[in-house]
């Protein structure tokens, strides 16, 4: 049974230009009950900031143009399930050739091509009628449907030689149309997934990974091709709201609003400045308890300040290298770890605080065992990461001899 279309798809409408009006095609019975599409913002375009009719017509030309693409998709990906379902027979040899086309999968891929065939040439001229009468469609589009043109044109043609071609023939054209088939999704897949990519990435919350041919792979051929279409897109990066990892093959959520990616910043500046603050109101406290201070009158609040800032410049210090480095490793080719820090940084804004946080702790631990010189809080700011693990260790190994403690007093 004939697999729908996305609701994303409408009907193929013809603009006719000597006449300059529209002539709606009549649906087919077995398209009749087609749903109607929901219009959604195409990415990477610009909203329109007026309702004029000639604004409104681009936007729903660019909606048709996305849902007859995706249609397109869709009854390729059809007609490649049937044309596995042959090459299984063929390269399994279940059948002698002579046999090949008596078999209930040869039947079927002609008749899913016949009917995929009808159903997709209606649309793909309306894709090329919309494209010669809206110049906006044209100029972002026209390569790619000239493209996908070409592309079934290729299809008919192979598919022509091999109704006619013998049976011994038959393994080698079914991989050649496969191939075919799965280059017409790629071609369709860089007009129609940013939009629809970004429907997927608006459920996710910031610095959440996605494993892009995982979440695709029911559509997209290989991982081969899946690669190639994060390429594509990584170069197109205010369509997508995320950053592409090509070579590691995710896409990471980060919100497409500058603002909102400052204030990633902004508050890490304000978590650091408030760590000072900390350090200002507690310092009668950090003088007088914390036992490493057997000398507290000779520390005063500028000592521990100074201490304070060393540990942040450290931990900067550390952040800045490990950048460099990066950028100077040969073998790093991944965009994400060479370009765009900025966002970067935005998208990993949950392990920015807990660093923030890591260093406030090393803070209190070289107060605790009275290190407070400006060259030992770079050092260990430089370190949190490895300082913080020996400060957790001698602090749950304080408190367990402490508690002890108390449990024999209270025992006694």
């Amino acid at each position: 049974m004939k697999k729908e279309p996305d609701e994303d798809y409408l009907e193929g409408r013809i603009i006719s230009e000597e006449m300059s009006i529209d002539i709606v095609e009549k649906p087919s019975a077995s398209e009749a009950k087609k749903p109607k599409p929901v219009q959604t913002k195409q990415a990477g375009i610009p909203a329109k900031q007026t309702g004029t009719p000639e604004e409104e017509n681009d936007t729903d030309d660019f909606g048709r143009l996305r849902g007859d693409l995706n249609s397109i998709r869709s009854y390729c990906q059809d007609l490649r399930d049937s044309c596995h379902n042959l090459k299984s027979i063929v390269a399994g040899k279940r059948v002698p050739p002579d046999e090949y086309k008596t078999t209930r999968e040869y039947e079927k891929f002609l008749y899913d091509y016949s009917e995929d065939k009808d159903l997709i040439e209606p649309i793909l001229k309306s894709v090329e009628t919309r494209i010669r009468v809206n110049d906006v469609i044209a100029d972002l589009y026209s390569d790619q449907i000239a493209d996908i043109r070409c592309g079934w044109n290729d299809i008919l043609y192979a598919m022509d030689i091999f109704t006619k071609a013998k049976p011994e023939k038959f393994m080698d054209l079914v991989k050649e149309i496969d191939d075919l088939l799965c280059n017409m999704i790629v071609l369709c897949e860089q007009v129609t997934l940013p939009n629809r990519l970004n429907l997927h990435l608006d459920n996710m919350r910031i610095g959440q990974k996605m494993v892009f041919y995982d979440s695709f792979k029911d559509e997209i051929c290989s991982k081969t091709d899946a690669t190639f279409l994060l390429d594509f897109m990584s170069k197109q990066p205010d369509a997508i709201k995320g950053l592409i990892d090509t070579e590691a093959g995710v896409i990471y959520k980060a919100s497409p609003k500058r603002s909102r990616q400052w204030l990633t910043y902004i508050a890490a500046l304000v978590l650091i400045a408030a760590g000072g603050l900390l350090t200002y109101l507690l310092s009668p406290f950090l003088l007088s308890l914390l036992p490493g201070l057997a000398k507290a009158g000779t520390v005063t609040w500028t000592t521990l300040f100074v201490a304070y800032v060393g540990v942040i410049l450290g931990g900067c210090i550390h952040i800045l290298i490990d950048i460099v480095k990066e950028n100077q490793s040969a073998a790093s080719k991944s965009r994400v770890s060479v370009t765009d820090w900025f966002v970067w940084g935005h998208i990993n804004e949950l392990s920015l605080f807990i660093g923030i946080f890591m260093l406030w702790f090393c803070f209190i631990g070289i107060v605790w065992i009275n290190q407070l010189d400006f060259v030992t809080s770079v050092a260990v700011g430089y370190s949190f990461d490895s300082v913080f693990d020996l400060f957790v260790a001698r602090f749950d190994k304080g408190v367990t001899t402490r508690t002890a403690e108390i449990s024999n007093l209270i025992k006694s």
